[in-house]
């Protein structure tokens, strides 16, 4: 049977209230950390499913990530497009790409070791 691929359920955001900007007549942004992977589940084709708006401060939708990425040898980026099939990800995804030799993607496949993204979102 095959690893379950990282659904939406498996992935934890941890955002302190004092990393939440809301300024007036502005976009707002915030600084939280996406945990996410256990060594067993797996990374789907499509990407890890991103949070709700909400759980990053925002009221109504995510414009931009931008990922600080770890220093694990993997680019992380984040697909605004809305997903419905498997797996369900009505708010994109976070895709992950190995780094080659020139700085050549490649997308990643496998088991996702446990990890901890930090981010800048901005959104309204």
């Amino acid at each position: 049977m095959p690893a379950a691929a990282i659904a939406l359920a498996d992935v934890s955001v941890i955002l302190i209230p004092q990393l939440v900007f809301n300024p007036s007549s502005m976009l707002n942004e915030s600084y939280p950390s996406i945990v996410f992977g256990d060594a067993t589940l797996t990374y789907d084709t499509y990407g890890i499913p991103m949070p709700p708006p909400g759980d990053f401060g925002m009221l109504n939708a995510i414009i931009r990530v931008f990922f600080q990425d770890p220093p694990d040898g993997y680019k992380y980026v984040y697909d605004p497009t809305p997903r419905t099939a498997t797996p369900v990800a009505p708010n994109g995804t976070i895709r992950i790409f190995k780094v080659g030799s020139a700085g050549a993607l490649t997308e990643f496949s496998g088991a996702v070791s446990a990890t901890t993204l930090l981010a800048m979102i901005i959104g309204q």
